[in-house]
């Protein structure tokens, strides 16, 4: 036996401890590779929603145009998912629209004022005898004005009796309120319709409005009574 070649199989004996098994290798967890993965590397689905950490993807990661209404399944997108401004802009936004009716009844003329935090936009009215009690009534105004509405009647002349009272005045003012989607109260103001405003002065800024369009529908029926208490004494005569 050639004594060469026997010592070449003893040294590759000696050295093979040594030598790597390819079997026990294990993945590297440590390295940095910046976009050495490009979209065309992936297949189409291979990426699925449940292999992303909330909050890795970020708006500027995504191309203008990247994610079309195609790519978002129905109810994917929840509320909380949205930045605090559109969440903010669409808990203030008009959601709901509700009307009420105020009504008045009173001898020659009736006043409705609307609650507070809504609008007076229409009404109604009409003059009523009382049964024979009272004078047959002409309606000479039935008028939307400040918070409410007023209904004014006068003495009908050809049947006119001084020894009853005027007839009865009836008014129905209808009052348009507005609420936001998370329930706050939209408020009138002289530009219209504005949620309710929470900062420093608001509440005073509101009843001095308040006041004003109150003393606008009392100044209304102030003019309104004159001209009808004027009509009657003219009956009178």
């Amino acid at each position: 036996m050639s004594v060469k070649p026997l010592v070449l199989a003893l040294s590759a004996l000696a050295l093979s401890p040594l030598v790597p098994v390819a079997a026990g290798a294990q993945a590297a967890t440590d390295v940095v590779c910046n976009l050495c993965v490009n979209n065309s590397d992936l297949s189409n689905n291979s990426v699925t929603s449940g292999r992303i950490v909330d909050g890795t993807i970020k708006s500027n990661d995504i191309a203008a145009g990247g994610v079309a209404t195609a790519n978002i399944n129905n109810r994917a997108v929840s509320f909380g998912k949205l930045s605090t401004g559109v969440r903010d802009a669409l808990d203030g936004a008009l959601a709901n629209l509700t009307r009420t009716a105020v009504e008045d009844t009173a001898v020659g003329l009736a006043e409705a004022a609307c609650p507070s935090s809504r609008i007076a936009i229409s009404a109604s009215c009409l003059c009523d005898d009382n049964d024979g009690a009272n004078n047959f009534g002409v309606l000479f105004a039935c008028v939307v004005d400040g918070n409410g509405a007023v209904a004014a009647c006068f003495d009908e002349a050809a049947t006119f009796n001084p020894t009853k009272p005027s007839p009865i005045a009836i008014v129905q003012a209808v009052c348009l309120g507005a609420e936001s989607t998370d329930g706050t109260p939209w408020d009138p103001t002289p530009e219209g319709f504005a949620p309710l405003s929470e900062r420093a002065g608001a509440v005073d800024e509101r009843a001095a409005r308040d006041k004003a369009q109150q003393e606008a529908l009392d100044a209304r029926a102030a003019g309104l009574r004159a001209k009808r208490d004027a009509h009657r004494a003219l009956l009178s005569d």
